[in-house]
């Protein structure tokens, strides 16, 4: 009895950890009152230009945004999106059916854009890698809208289906570097016309061009 005595003494002096979901700016986040750490949460009904920031305010604390979570946008409105530095993650399907999304701005703290966080965004003409990326995941930009492309040398690999079935795709400059190009990476990019391979490929999956119907000449 002592003990338990001393224990409803003590819990309400005790800080529990939380996880909530808050509104901030405009966006849902889901924040962890121990860790100090927000992912930011499920905002499919969003429009327009948004950004997401290093870091934000609940209940006079600071919390580091560490990643953009599963899906956060998918389907969503969304014209442009900047991401402020800080963020290290974008998660699965995190932008995927962003009909509209013209522009992203992916700072170099983002170290993973997982699997089909921007599949079938059909607006998204250009991407520009964030400098300390070093795998491109599987169907990350599939049935996407580029129109060129370069993979600069800091990448290692390119995954199963990366870049497969983006119709519009007819410029891509493979710098030197990149050593794995995966399965399927570029399947059915039917306006590519020549591709030049660096040396520095050791590993070329099979169907990596499946049905580039456009394609004449492959420089290695």
């Amino acid at each position: 009895m002592l003990i338990l005595a001393m224990l409803l003494f003590v819990l309400p002096f005790c800080a529990i950890a939380e996880n909530l979901t808050i509104y901030y700016n405009g966006l849902n986040y889901n924040i962890n009152t121990e860790t100090k750490q927000a992912v930011v949460g499920q905002n499919r009904s969003a429009t327009g230009n948004i950004t997401i920031p290093a870091t934000i305010k609940y209940d006079g604390e600071t919390y580091s945004v560490t990643e953009v979570g599963i899906a956060a946008f998918s389907s969503s409105s969304i014209k442009s999106v900047k991401i402020e530095d800080g963020v290290s993650l974008i998660g699965y399907s995190a932008f995927s059916s962003c009909s509209a999304l013209e522009s992203v701005d992916i700072p170099d703290s983002i170290v993973d854009i997982a699997q089909y966080a921007f599949n079938s965004c059909r607006a998204l003409k250009s991407i520009k890698f964030p400098a300390n990326l070093t795998k491109i995941n599987s169907s990350s930009f599939s049935s996407s809208g580029l129109t060129t492309l370069t993979i600069p040398s800091h990448i290692e690999i390119v995954d199963d289906q990366a870049f497969g079935h983006c119709k519009n795709l007819k410029e891509i400059i493979i710098e030197d570097g990149v050593k794995k190009i995966g399965r399927n990476t570029f399947t059915s990019c039917n306006s590519i016309t020549s591709i030049t391979i660096p040396s520095s490929v050791t590993e070329i999956s099979e169907s990596a061009f499946h049905s580039c119907t456009s394609l004449q000449s492959v420089h290695i």
